[in-house]
């Protein structure tokens, strides 16, 4: 059950992530609500577009610069188990945002976790 949590990158897999979450939005430009009727025209423009947020507990540096390194590209192709489907899907993804958190060790401060938001272009 474990390789089902292996997501690839550019045909090179991840580190492990301790989380992975998947949601799936509609893009939508303004839709139109006449003040007659009062229902709500939607006008969306595509549907179901792919959110990761990915998450890991870091043991050292070179973990970091090695998730960082891989997400670095403006587009990426990334590859991950689908439970909806119940296969691996392949989609050309950005990383939208990217953050890890330090804490303070007898040694100084140590990078903890990192997590990355990856959106279906």
């Amino acid at each position: 059950m474990s390789q089902y949590h292996d997501i690839y990158v550019d045909g090179v897999k991840l580190p492990t992530p301790s989380s992975f979450k998947v949601s799936y939005e509609d893009m939508e430009t303004d839709g139109i609500r006449p003040i007659i009727t009062g229902i709500l025209k939607r006008n969306r423009i595509r549907a179901r577009v792919a959110t990761y947020e990915l998450s890991w507990l870091l043991r050292d540096f070179p973990d970091t610069k090695q998730i960082f390194d891989m997400l670095e590209p403006l587009t990426v192709s990334v590859k991950a188990y689908d439970y909806r489907t119940n296969t691996y899907v392949t989609k050309n993804m950005y990383c939208s945002s990217c953050e890890y958190e330090y804490i303070r060790t007898a040694e100084g401060m140590k990078a903890q976790a990192l997590s990355a938001s990856l959106v279906e272009v």
